[in-house]
């Protein structure tokens, strides 16, 4: 799957601040985010949700940005 829905509880945009794919921590490195901006749909019982990449065995960090 290349993205995955995550349902966010403000609108707004949303910016990686860290990812364990990267290369620098052994990663693959193909899984990479940009800044990625909510969308109007509810999800997960929260009134917006973006598309993300995960990656697989990975940990991804995000934060709202300005």
């Amino acid at each position: 799957k290349d993205a995955y829905k995550v349902g966010l509880p403000r609108k707004g945009k949303i910016k990686e601040i860290f990812n364990s794919d990267l290369k620098k921590y052994f990663g693959s490195g193909l899984y990479k985010n940009t800044i990625r901006t909510t969308e109007d749909k509810p999800w997960h019982f929260r009134d917006f949700s973006v598309d993300v990449k995960l990656p697989p065995l990975g940990m991804v960090v995000f934060k709202y940005s300005k």
